[in-house]
């Protein structure tokens, strides 16, 4: 079987759109893909096709795929891949890269196969696993770790670098390795529960920041639940502004930076603020997070811990 072929039937279990660039590097993917009735979003440049990747995942939830030719090509995917890295976007992008025999061995050299670049590394500070393929039987594998890594825990693109000589071996579907992988189960210690529900009932004057985790969690009927049971009033961040019903008399509604005077001084006035799902950057906090709401107590709920130790943020 042709490996293209396998990449493009695996591929057609996870989407029916691929987003495009045109290049040799990646002709045989782009050619099997069609065969196997996959509709090609085709980009007048690859920045497009990132973006519309990105788009995509967040109107459909399912994950945007990019196919961009090598150098150029997948240089021209660094915005959308960025912007759904740093917003936790799931998506899978797949460079095209010169034979394997054109690439370099010595690091000291610049450049030897035709439009070759060090993609892997370049991308590593904004996808959460970035791959090249040298062995063909690792095809499936890598397809299978990406798509697991790109929606588990705090979701975001990953990166395969694909060369063209693999793309149109032949190769034997029997052969290739099974990834396997193990959910990790997070969970709240009872005593930290216990905790949350003395806040709440001595609190006065509660509110309960609902980020966008919320929303790539598919939380927000469980949030929208725990609301009504304490009778809380929340306040949405710009990202999940568009959950919520604005006529609400719970909502307060906007606050931090660019927003409303009434929202940062409920919040300003908290005694209580228990955040979901957002990180608090600087367009929340101001830039001295140290005067953020500094009557309050403060939880925060999120699925990533280096944001609740990262530097400049809130004290809680």
């Amino acid at each position: 079987m042709k490996a293209s072929d396998l990449i493009a039937k695996k591929l057609s279990q996870i989407s029916k759109y691929a987003f495009t660039g045109q290049g040799g590097s990646v002709v045989h993917i782009l050619d099997s893909l069609k065969k196997k009735k996959i509709s090609l979003i085709p980009s007048q440049n690859e920045q497009g096709a990132s973006l519309a990747a990105d788009a995509y995942t967040r109107v459909s939830g399912k994950t945007g795929i990019v196919i961009a030719t090598s150098g150029p090509g997948i240089i021209n995917c660094f915005q959308g891949m960025a912007c759904s890295y740093f917003d936790s976007i799931p998506g899978l992008y797949i460079s095209g890269a010169p034979v394997r025999s054109a690439l370099k061995k010595n690091s000291s050299l610049r450049q030897l196969g035709f439009q070759e670049m060090d993609i892997v590394n370049t991308v590593k500070t904004f996808t959460k696993y970035a791959v090249r393929i040298t062995n063909p039987n690792k095809i499936l594998y890598e397809i299978e770790k990406c798509i697991k890594i790109a929606n588990d825990g705090r979701k975001g693109p990953c990166l395969i670098d694909l060369p063209d000589d693999i793309q149109r071996a032949i190769i034997i579907p029997s052969k290739q390795k099974k990834f396997y992988f193990k959910k990790k189960k997070s969970f709240i210690a009872k005593e930290k529960i216990n905790k949350l529900l003395r806040f709440i009932n001595n609190s006065q004057k509660p509110i309960v920041i609902v980020g966008n985790g919320v929303r790539q969690s598919n939380s927000i009927k469980d949030v929208e639940s725990f609301l009504k049971k304490f009778n809380l009033p929340y306040a949405p961040t710009w990202s999940s502004m568009d959950l919520f019903d604005s006529s609400n008399l719970k909502n307060i509604g906007s606050f931090g930076v660019y927003a409303t005077r009434y929202g940062n001084k409920l919040i300003q006035n908290s005694d209580l603020l228990i955040v979901l799902g957002s990180r608090m950057n600087a367009t929340i906090t101001g830039s001295n997070p140290k005067f953020f709401s500094t009557l309050s107590k403060k939880v925060h709920i999120d699925i990533d811990p280096a944001e609740q130790k990262g530097e400049n943020k809130i004290k809680i």
